[in-house]
């Protein structure tokens, strides 16, 4: 593991930061991430996500264990990099970082962040991760695609897994959510991939709030969530000779339809020394059984039928179930941001309030110096 690189120039003051942050806050909205800038100075006043923490540190590790040397010798890429959490993670490790990030709210605070820290090997561009390619961006040892995988739509969702294939020329950390049903298809290049549906946006929703809604994906209503053996499949197909899901370290409170996958870009073994002559290809994943399908031991008739339909109400009802907590989770997380928000503004409010009454003190200080010479020079 390498030092965390000095930031150049004289660091800024507590103070200052604070109100660059509260500054940022009020052009750009409310933080999503908890970030300490300093010791002492976060990005928002709440108590720290722990999962947070072990989050990056399983990233940090895995790609440290893996990339063979030093971390300040990788050149890594964020895809949809949020405000710069785990980016600015690397880039203070001293590795060369390009962030890429679709909302520009997200980049302006990423960046006031590496200004702060004084980071001058991290690239921040607002683009929408669907652009990539190596023509524009180049090639690169590492490439994180974190979150962002299940917020794309049918060809969007390969489109996107071939574009991070062709930047990458080491390993790609894949950490997103995978469909545990066979619910729908979709047809790619002659090859069928299966996964599930998942509502990102209401069919109404407007472009500004669809921006406004950071947990979201940037214009599709809807997302597919590949399952793991589509997702195995198409890493493979992709050039990822190995696929590798981490299990340590460990993230707390993952949930059983989230992954994190090592992809390894090397060269495919053909063939082996004892047998040249045989070729060996790339033995693909079974998919999974279609979300409803009847059991092959019942007997056909009545009884077969009311158990199928049996099976697909309690299939439909579960799936429904599934759609809730989902939603749930979306909701919680907007909520926090909301509450977030009304912190700001009180604190901008509680500010304004402080000036108001200094200057009212300071107002009713001058009248009475002046009622006083007054009087004092009646007196006189």
């Amino acid at each position: 593991m390498t030092s965390p690189t000095q930031p150049r120039g004289e660091a800024p003051a507590a103070a200052e930061i604070v109100a660059g942050i509260d500054r940022v806050t009020q052009h750009h909205g409310p933080w999503t991430t908890n970030y300490s800038l300093v010791p002492g100075v976060r990005t928002r006043d709440d108590e720290p996500d722990p999962n947070d923490r072990t989050r990056i540190r399983r990233l940090v590790q895995l790609v440290s264990d893996v990339a063979g040397r030093p971390v300040a010798d990788l050149r890594i890429l964020d895809l949809a990099c949020l405000e710069g959490q785990v980016a600015l993670e690397f880039a203070r490790l001293g590795a060369r970082v390009v962030g890429i990030e679709g909302r520009e709210s997200n980049v302006a605070k990423a960046r006031f962040a590496a200004q702060t820290l004084g980071l001058t090997n991290l690239e921040l561009h607002h683009d929408d991760v669907r652009n990539l390619s190596r023509e524009t961006y180049g090639g690169f040892d590492v490439v994180l695609c974190l979150g962002i995988l299940y917020h794309l739509d049918d060809e969007d969702v390969f489109t996107f897994l071939q574009a991070v294939g062709e930047v990458c020329d080491g390993a790609a950390v894949v950490d997103t959510h995978v469909g545990l049903a066979n619910e729908r298809t979709y047809v790619f290049e002659g090859q069928t991939y299966a996964g599930a549906s998942y509502v990102e946006h209401d069919a109404d929703a407007e472009d500004e709030d669809k921006l406004a809604n950071r947990w979201a994906s940037l214009d599709n209503p809807l997302s597919l969530w590949l399952t793991r053996p589509s997702l195995y499949n198409f890493l493979s197909e992709c050039g990822f000779t190995s696929v590798w899901e981490c299990h340590q370290p460990r993230w707390e409170g993952m949930h059983d339809d989230r992954v994190t996958l090592l992809a390894v870009k090397g060269g495919r073994v053909t063939s082996l020394p004892s047998e040249p002559e045989v070729e060996i290809g790339a033995s693909a994943w079974p998919e999974l059984e279609p979300a409803v399908q009847s059991d092959p031991g019942l007997d056909t008739g009545a009884t077969s039928e009311a158990t199928v339909q049996a099976l697909a109400d309690t299939d439909e009802r579960l799936q429904e179930a599934r759609r809730k907590v989902r939603r749930l989770r979306t909701r919680v997380r907007t909520l926090r941001t909301r509450v977030h928000t009304l912190r700001a503004r009180v604190r901008t409010l509680e500010g304004e309030l402080e000036e108001i009454r200094g200057s009212k003190v300071g107002r009713a200080h001058s009248a009475a110096v002046r009622l006083r010479d007054r009087w004092s020079s009646r007196r006189r």
